[in-house]
């Protein structure tokens, strides 16, 4: 089973071993080629083309070893994850579901692929406010993985994280940040100073920082995050976008408006050419964890644009241009449109402006 995580909270994906060499034109009759070429799409990015084959994954693998395989269940729950990762959370928990239950009946209730079903499972009830829900199903994964694995392996530490993520969204910031320190320490270990998975670590260390005002500690761990994301991944990589907004929030927190501006304009920049690519979030899709992300950093942009007029910077109108260009691509025309009648309701100083 290898490991691959996303950024915030982390995913378990129940993939084979090892990675595909083979460029993909069309479907494979074979369930393993697909879901290694399912994990390659994934780690690229491409969302889009990783849903079709995971789709084509669980029907082949029902077709050719029934309903209640293992592989089934594999399958299951990586479509399960592409589901939740598009925010369809109402058709990704009944295949985690019955994921568990083949998973159970066949391997027992102790195996590791239970531990990855439970993690993703947390997570789902997790984005949609389920706490109670989702904190046992960590504890239990963790259980499993530490009796199976060993308490040092890597999918003991993406647990560890995502359970801090729990407590963190639930202002539990001191039980978060040890359960952060222990994840980077073992994938640091396990996996090396530059590996993918201790960015997410430090993206997400460094927001619980932020949250608690503790700026001058964040900004460092997310500017580490960055630089081993883009090198590891491309500066394309829908994660390399998300860090960048991380950073502009930042700066909008310390006052940095012009810094906040230019991150933003960077961050719209990537996920930009990411799309022309094909990667990002598969078409249509508006999870709702990413349309509150495109909405605070549509604000942030509002209120950065707002305080350099205000505080008449020398090149506000080629910030302000910049703004409107980055809120056009990000959020629609409209967006735009809306950024650009606040940028001019600023000369007055209008009151709804400076509230934000």
């Amino acid at each position: 089973m290898a490991v691959r995580r996303l950024f915030g909270l982390m995913v378990l994906l129940a993939f084979s071993l090892g990675m595909s060499g083979v460029s993909w034109t069309q479907p494979s009759d074979n369930v393993d080629v697909l879901n290694r070429e399912v994990e390659k799409f994934f780690r690229d990015g491409n969302y889009r083309s990783a849903m079709t084959l995971a789709q084509w994954a669980s029907v082949l693998a029902e077709k050719k070893f029934g309903p209640n395989h293992p592989t089934v269940a594999m399958t299951l729950t990586n479509l399960a994850l592409l589901y939740a990762r598009q925010g369809r959370y109402a058709e990704a928990e009944p295949l985690y579901k019955r994921s568990l239950a083949i998973d159970e009946a066949a391997l027992g209730p102790n195996h590791p692929s239970i531990a990855t079903t439970l993690n993703n499972l947390a997570l789902l009830y997790a984005r949609q406010g389920r706490y109670a829900e989702a904190e046992p199903l960590y504890r239990r994964s963790l259980v499993i993985d530490r009796a199976t694995l060993g308490p040092n392996h890597p999918s003991v530490a993406t647990t560890l994280n995502n359970l801090a993520g729990l407590y963190e969204t639930q202002g539990r910031y001191t039980e978060a940040e040890p359960l952060y320190q222990r994840s980077l320490a073992i994938d640091d270990a396990a996996l090396g100073p530059k590996h993918p998975s201790i960015a997410t670590t430090l993206n997400n260390l460094a927001g619980l920082y932020t949250t608690q005002g503790r700026y001058a500690v964040a900004e460092p761990l997310y500017k580490r995050s960055l630089a081993i994301t883009e090198a590891a991944l491309g500066p394309e990589h829908p994660s390399v976008s998300k860090i960048l907004n991380n950073l502009a929030r930042l700066a909008l927190s310390q006052g940095k408006w012009a810094q906040a501006m230019k991150r933003w304009k960077r961050a719209t920049a990537s996920l930009q050419r990411g799309a022309e690519r094909g990667l990002g979030p598969v078409t249509g899709a508006t999870p709702n964890g990413e349309t509150q992300r495109q909405r605070r950093s549509f604000e942030g942009l509002v209120k950065a644009t707002y305080r350099i007029a205000v505080e008449k910077h020398a090149n506000a109108e080629q910030l302000a241009n910049e703004a409107f260009e980055a809120a056009q691509w990000g959020t629609g025309a409209g967006a735009a449109a809306s950024l650009a009648q606040k940028a001019a309701d600023s000369a007055t100083g209008s009151p709804d402006l400076a509230a934000l």
